[in-house]
């Protein structure tokens, strides 16, 4: 992909199937990598909000996590995904038993 020309690579369809890639082969820092080139390039085009939320949870970025899964529910609905990663998100992680002392 790196010999096609930056108006081709940096679409956002084509992000996609580079993180998914790079996802799928375990290659952990290309993933981060496109997606935050994903995030930079296409940040504010929800149908990348999916895509976008590991970038969001690898950066610990609240606001663009759930501003993410807002543009997730506006473009198809409420549903458990998009309570679970909101309760996630928003529930402080303690290491079991710590807050019983």
């Amino acid at each position: 992909m790196g010999r096609l020309p930056p108006e081709i690579a940096d679409t956002r369809v084509m992000l996609v199937q580079r993180a998914s890639l790079a996802n799928e082969s375990g290659e952990e820092a290309r993933y981060r990598e496109v997606l935050a080139r994903l995030e930079d390039l296409h940040g504010d085009d929800p149908a990348a909000a999916f895509m976008l939320l590991d970038h969001y949870f690898y950066s610990r970025d609240l606001r663009k996590c759930l501003q993410a899964v807002a543009a997730i529910e506006r473009r198809v609905w409420a549903d458990g995904m998009t309570y679970l990663v909101r309760a996630l998100w928003l529930t402080p992680v303690r290491p079991y038993g710590a807050s019983r002392t």
